[in-house]
């Protein structure tokens, strides 16, 4: 059995916390399956069995995938807004111009706005992987596309937060870098005398399972720390993502269920914690995408809230606790 998984449940059945070394206001956001409808509706219907997960949490993220109706999202929204929850939406990039991917968008957005959620943030996820690798265009046809639709995003949304999210090592970290900080620089100096925003924050998807991180030329921790560097000198706010990257590799040996996504993403709390210490801008902590995941309750077995409660008592200190 993999050692990562070995270690995540010895991780489970310890006990203690890790102290602070300096104080710093950390964003915690639970990232809700896409496609799991009824699961996500469990945790509106039954609030009481999530009270100590969703005490730690400021952002819930509602996947655009998501097929739900109007009813369950006029149901749901004004419930976070009322528990204090700020609502953040991911999205990929859609086929396209730069004004039909708006649009499809737009149409989103919209959406929730109209069924009572008030939209804090977006997050466009691999928009430098669909425009290269999935459309064949150059990397400077992607800054392009995706500064563009940024840029449209806060015309239309002054109050949204637009952040990107890629994922490491499907692109080298040079390239990330590169690619958002191009992105940043076309939004800022196009918009003259409307002093654009620019993106608000940056969310890296790192593949901890990959085997390659072990190897003598790359070195996992300095990525992460390049990461955070990087995007403090950017003045965007670093958010990585938590989640059980093995579970693909697991499902296929037939041991993929939320025990699997529990213990293996608390491993991954745990190797950021143990190697690098300082608290992160925020924590994004994602769920299983299976229409089979568990969400509930909060205080027994392997469920994602009870996942969000454990990681942020044992791995948040003490002072970014909500």
């Amino acid at each position: 059995m993999n050692r990562s998984f070995i270690f995540g449940m010895m991780l489970v059945a310890a006990s203690g916390t890790f102290a602070a070394d300096q104080p710093v206001a950390s964003e915690v956001w639970m990232a809700l399956p896409a496609k799991s409808g009824e699961a996500v509706d469990d945790l509106f219907s039954q609030p009481d069995k999530w009270k100590d997960a969703r005490s730690r949490v400021d952002e819930v993220m509602f996947s655009t995938k998501e097929n739900v109706s109007d009813r369950e999202l006029k149901r749901w929204l004004p419930l976070a807004k009322g528990w204090g929850l700020k609502v953040a939406l991911r999205s990929g990039i859609g086929q396209g111009s730069t004004k039909e991917v708006f649009d499809g968008l737009k149409e989103k957005m919209d959406r929730f706005a109209k069924d009572g959620g008030e939209i804090d943030a977006i997050m466009l996820e691999k928009p430098m992987w669909s425009y290269v690798h999935q459309r064949g265009l150059t990397e400077e046809k992607a800054v392009e596309e995706t500064s563009g639709v940024v840029a449209m995003i806060e015309k239309a949304y002054p109050n949204v937060r637009v952040g990107l999210m890629e994922s490491f090592p499907q692109f080298q970290l040079e390239t990330i870098e590169d690619f958002v900080g191009k992105v940043q620089a076309r939004i800022t100096r196009e918009g003259g005398e409307e002093k654009a925003r620019g993106l608000a924050m940056f969310q890296l998807e790192f593949n901890w399972a990959d085997k390659s991180l072990y190897a003598p030329k790359y070195v996992k921790w300095d990525v992460l720390n390049t990461m955070k560097q990087f995007c403090a000198k950017a003045h965007l706010i670093y958010g990585l993502r938590f989640a059980a990257a093995e579970y693909p590799q697991m499902r296929e040996q037939g041991l993929a269920d939320d025990m699997c996504w529990f213990v293996s993403t608390m491993y991954q709390g745990h190797e950021y914690k143990t190697t690098d210490g300082e608290p992160l801008p925020q924590y994004v902590i994602m769920s299983a995408e299976s229409p089979k995941a568990k969400l509930l309750p909060d205080d027994t077995g392997y469920g994602y809230t009870r996942l969000v409660d454990m990681f942020c008592r044992r791995f948040l200190p003490e002072n970014v606790r909500k």
